[in-house]
């Protein structure tokens, strides 16, 4: 039998738990369990690839596969929590302020698609232009989770802005560097016990401080182009 078949297997789980997450989203008793099924999500997402190189098998169908998968696991499925947690109770403008985030994540995802490999027009790039998806996906997901924990109902417009801001970095052409030292095993160990211990905090800054790490890497870089620009 040929091994293909392995690594989409992990990328459809990862789309079939995206699913069962927007299902969870609208009930208050399963939103939670919703929110932590986009974080098993960005693990598959995170080790389908590596398994398909590994195994050697790596093929166009499973690219366009995970593409699929991470719009309803990454876009779709954070949306839907955003809406249901935060913005219901604002009608139609919560739904459409929430649409946007998934709008924005498809427009990422395509163009991943369509420039792989390109630099960025704000800098060199040697990773992905604009925030990758599953990054913007988690660290939305865990500030929905920690506001859900604060005593007093968190105002919409801070939501509102996490999906904003977010959302604006994944379609920018800001580079990102590609590659995570999670790619380590002890760093990796050490990472899964932080999170068993912190939960939706180590998340939330970990993923903040990487979505920050592109503009001002790629403001020096630019500074730095200029300056030589004007020694030339």
């Amino acid at each position: 039998m040929h091994k293909g078949w392995i690594p989409n297997a992990i990328t459809l789980s990862s789309l079939g738990l995206g699913v069962i997450a927007i299902t969870l989203a609208s009930d208050p008793a399963t939103w939670a369990t919703g929110c932590f099924l986009i974080f098993v999500c960005a693990f598959l997402d995170m080790i389908d690839g590596k398994v398909a190189r590994a195994l050697r098998v790596a093929s166009p169908l499973g690219v366009q596969l995970d593409s699929l998968a991470d719009l309803v696991a990454f876009g779709i499925g954070p949306s839907l929590l955003a809406y249901h947690g935060f913005l219901r109770h604002l009608g139609p403008l919560g739904m459409a302020l929430s649409a946007l985030f998934a709008v924005g994540c498809a427009f990422r995802l395509a163009r991943f698609n369509v420039i792989a490999g390109q630099a960025s027009p704000m800098g060199p790039c040697t990773g992905f232009v604009g925030c990758p998806a599953p990054v913007g996906a988690v660290t939305l997901t865990a500030i929905l989770l920690a506001a859900s924990r604060v005593a007093e109902p968190l105002s919409p417009l801070v939501i509102v802005a996490a999906l904003g801001a977010i959302g604006a970095l994944m379609v920018s052409a800001v580079p990102y560097k590609k590659g995570l030292p999670l790619d380590k095993p002890l760093l990796a160990a050490m990472a899964v016990m932080l999170l068993v211990v912190f939960r939706e905090y180590f998340v939330l800054v970990g993923g903040v401080a990487y979505m920050l790490l592109g503009p001002v890497f790629a403001a020096v870089a630019r500074h730095e182009t200029i300056q030589q620009d004007r020694a030339a």
